[in-house]
């Protein structure tokens, strides 16, 4: 072909695109939709359950099917209201509305399916357009939370968790569990924390911490046995040091020291033990004297038991205190040096 015709090709391909380029297609794609309102939690005693639900589409109107079920535990379901017919009319409101007044309390699901017609007389569901709502029906106050940490002496900061029922369990309405660390109500928004799944954190301290926690329901329904609480106390050995020297008085003998334990939360449950590095247990030779914050302990260095030798070693020993009256048997631990 001739470089002119080329040319005049290209010119002529080139004015088409740029014909095309400027043209511009609408083409509109028929938007359809169902939208619903309502409330999603009813008190059966109190109320009807009422539910708003709008179609949108190109044609003015389309069939339509409607049914009410409740969905247990399991996730089966089981028919209130069985599919019932009627014609929905493009961006009119329609209402559903249903007194459920003895009705079981639990999860109900309003499903809507709109249809169009295939053959005469012959109608399809438009999976498309198959969409429920849910809602709970509940009128009773769920039972109280539980709490991890229960009522005992601890060692060292602590961390509670929360747990409930009817989080693996449903019944009625979603419940919330809502705490304080200070014995306030947890009822009351002013001062009450909200579990969201993480510990709450509760550090050592010489005052007892009162942990209290209610349930509340979606509904805001909860009653005197929805709440729990629990009491933690905390004990603490801080610190060692020589004691009052008239308590070695009495013993001719070297070897007897007298030691001071300070720290918080000692009662006459306390006990106080000595072992050397091999594991000998020295003697405690007098009835400690036992405070909420004081322990003074005369103890025989020169004997012991267990370990590999009869006698205490000198070294880096270890003090251990615990009390044995709490259920846990809280220990703590000090490091001495005998010398």
């Amino acid at each position: 072909m001739p470089w002119k015709k080329q040319c005049w090709l290209f010119i002529v391909l080139g004015l088409l695109l740029l014909i095309l380029s400027s043209c511009t297609l609408d083409l509109e794609i028929p938007e359809y939709s169902l939208e619903f309102d309502g409330q999603i939690l009813y008190d059966p005693t109190a109320a009807n359950v009422v539910i708003h639900y709008t179609f949108t589409a190109e044609d003015p109107s389309h069939p339509c099917t409607y049914s009410l079920l409740r969905v247990d535990d399991s996730g089966e379901v089981s028919i209130v209201v069985p599919e019932t017919t009627e014609i929905l009319v493009a961006g009119q409101e329609q209402t559903f509305e249903r007194d459920l007044c003895g009705y079981e309390n639990g999860v109900y699901r309003f499903r809507v399916v709109v249809q169009v017609e295939r053959n005469p007389g012959e109608y399809v569901d438009l999976s498309f357009l198959d969409k429920s709502f849910e809602f709970y029906l509940d009128d009773k106050a769920p039972q109280a939370p539980d709490i991890t940490l229960k009522t005992d002496t601890y060692v060292g900061d602590q961390v509670t968790l929360f747990d409930h029922p009817e989080w693996t369990s449903p019944e009625g309405s979603p419940v919330e569990v809502y705490f304080t660390l200070d014995g306030n109500d947890p009822a009351d928004p002013s001062c009450r924390q909200v579990f969201s799944g993480q510990g709450a954190c509760i550090p050592s301290s010489e005052s007892p911490v009162i942990i209290r926690a209610v349930a509340i329901d979606m509904a805001g329904h909860y009653d005197s046995l929805s709440y729990t609480e629990e009491t933690i106390s905390f004990m603490a050995a801080q610190s060692v040091s020589p004691g009052s020297a008239d308590r070695n008085e009495g013993f001719p003998e070297p070897g007897y020291h007298t030691l001071k334990i300070t720290g918080y939360g000692f009662n006459s449950s306390t006990t106080v033990e000595l072992f050397d590095v091999d594991g000998t247990k020295a003697i405690v030779s007098i009835i400690p004297e036992i405070s909420s914050n004081q322990i003074i302990v005369t103890i025989n260095l020169t004997s012991g038991t267990g370990g590999s030798t009869s006698g205490v070693d000198p070294g880096m020993g270890t003090l251990v205190i615990r009390n044995e009256d709490a259920p846990s048997l809280p220990t703590d631990y000090l490091d001495f040096l005998i010398e």
